[in-house]
């Protein structure tokens, strides 16, 4: 008899959280109590959960709070006092009134923490499309790319995120606020794109194409981290985390966060995509690194980006930034790319006439994305430059004022 109740109650609480997942895998217990217990549950959750109990025992607000997972239920304080609420008995009271189910918010919170993952090594990595906007008013706007949205200074000082392009542009290009994180617009040659920046690119990119629709962690040593972000380049250990510390603070601002306008309420809000959830305390080459990374709107389907980009960011802001800009312009579905086969490979079109001719606004918007009005003369003239270099070194092809990706028919799928 006691070995069948034991059954009974270790089955209850499984029973429970299987029935509240749904089709997802539900959290065990023995996942649950410590989750809960290190702070990593969101708070709100907790709070949901405490307000659905009140509602489930008729008390009044503020009289329970969750404090963790423990014999098969949750630990709270009800009306002042410690007490257990078996899983089982929680989903079987709320379902025979017909109230909202405690332990919803938790498994759904537990179902959305992010994931680790391995990093994405692989030489053709891909972009969001949708983490780049263009104007709302054009026919790509939140089929393919995200309408624009951006940043305004408040009469009082605070921010508003406003619909539109600060300025018009042609498009699609990243926030713009990404291009300089950290830094003021860099224009010269030879100067690399600031650090915070180069390190956003290179986290987006490292998520795994079948993990883009959650949150996740990309757990790098010191050692490959560096590698990654100064390819190429000697750099002493002590130097590559200072910056790395450095560039983390930068994506905890707000200037780090993606304006985006959420298609389903139509509301703007700021969004975080990546920040840094635990940094080696001294440069240790084998000290982990942990990247988190936030769901990222759209399917994670997008340009191909070149597998020097990293490289280019370190010697050459102008052109790291044209080839991520360049990457998005050449990324139009039934013009620049087509199916072929069986319509599971696509391939980019070498035909000329396909893609756009560029004027010098083009230019500017595509290499020099936040530069000021005043010095777009000179822009101009060093966004061809930066046109002839990346020639040079076989990123690009030129056909009079159209400017192609280097190689034909290359698979994109």
């Amino acid at each position: 008899m006691l070995g069948e109740a034991s059954v009974a109650v270790r089955c209850a609480p499984e029973d429970a959280l299987a029935k509240t997942a749904g089709e997802d895998t539900p959290p065990r217990q023995d996942e649950l109590a410590p989750w809960i217990g290190t702070g990593e549950c969101p708070p709100d959750a907790l709070a949901e959960a405490g307000a659905r109990l009140e509602a489930l025992w008729g008390l009044e607000p503020g009289k329970v709070k969750v404090t963790g997972w423990v014999l098969g239920g949750l630990a709270t304080w009800r009306d002042g006092m410690e007490y257990l609420a078996p899983a089982g008995e929680i989903l079987e009271g709320a379902n025979a009134k017909r109230l909202p189910n405690p332990l919803a918010p938790i498994v759904q919170a537990w179902l959305k923490r992010p994931m680790p993952v391995e990093a994405n090594t692989r030489p053709d990595r891909i972009l969001p499309a949708k983490l780049a906007m263009v104007s709302q008013h054009d026919r790509r706007a939140g089929r393919l790319f995200s309408p624009a949205a951006h940043v305004a200074q408040g009469l009082d000082g605070g921010q508003t995120v406003l619909p539109g392009f600060e300025r018009e542009t042609g498009g699609p290009i990243l926030p713009l606020a990404l291009y300089d994180l950290g830094a003021g617009p860099p224009t010269s040659r030879g100067r690399g794109a600031p650090l915070a920046a180069r390190l956003f690119i290179e986290a987006v990119l490292s998520v795994p194409m079948d993990s883009r629709n959650r949150a996740v962690v990309l757990e790098l040593s010191l050692r490959d981290l560096q590698e990654r972000l100064w390819p190429s380049r000697k750099l002493s250990r002590e130097r590559a985390h200072r910056a790395i510390v450095r560039a983390g603070e930068v994506l905890d601002t707000m200037d780090a966060r993606i304006p985006r306008i959420d298609p389903k309420t139509g509301h703007i809000g700021l969004y975080r995509v990546v920040d840094i959830r635990a940094l080696p305390p001294r440069p240790d080459s084998d000290h982990p690194v942990v990247l988190r990374v936030h769901p990222m709107p759209g399917n994670g389907q997008g340009p191909i980006v070149t597998p020097t980009l990293a490289d280019w960011g370190v010697r050459d802001a102008a052109g790291w930034r044209g080839l991520i800009n360049l990457a998005y312009r050449w990324h139009n579905p039934g013009v620049t790319r087509y199916p072929v086969g069986d319509r599971q490979r696509w391939v980019q079109s070498n035909d000329p006439e396909r893609y756009p001719e560029l004027t010098d606004d083009d230019l500017v918007d595509i290499f020099y994305p936040t530069s000021v009005s005043r010095a777009r003369r000179d822009n101009v003239y060093k966004a061809r430059l930066t046109v002839a270099r990346l020639e040079a070194a076989g990123e690009l092809r030129v056909k009079g004022r159209r400017v192609l990706p280097p190689g034909a028919g290359a698979r994109v799928d």
